[in-house]
């Protein structure tokens, strides 16, 4: 996959390496962690939505337990 997109970093992240990022294209949105430039999820825009949703309701949590 091509990695010359346009990419938008979340309004929450930091000036720091761990943020997320997200770019579209015809087939869908992509998402990737700054960090890890070349690991990119490819998904739809529902799915995308249903993300978002599911984050700002609480309806699943995000955490790193080996941290």
């Amino acid at each position: 996959m091509s990695n010359h997109h346009t990419w938008q970093k979340s309004s929450f992240s930091s000036t720091g390496t761990e943020c997320v990022e997200i770019s579209s294209r015809e087939a869908g949105i992509l998402i990737r962690e700054s960090d890890r430039e070349g690991e990119i999820l490819n998904t739809t825009p529902e799915r995308f939505d249903a993300l978002i949703y599911a984050i700002k309701h609480d309806i699943i949590k995000f955490g790193r337990p080996w941290k």
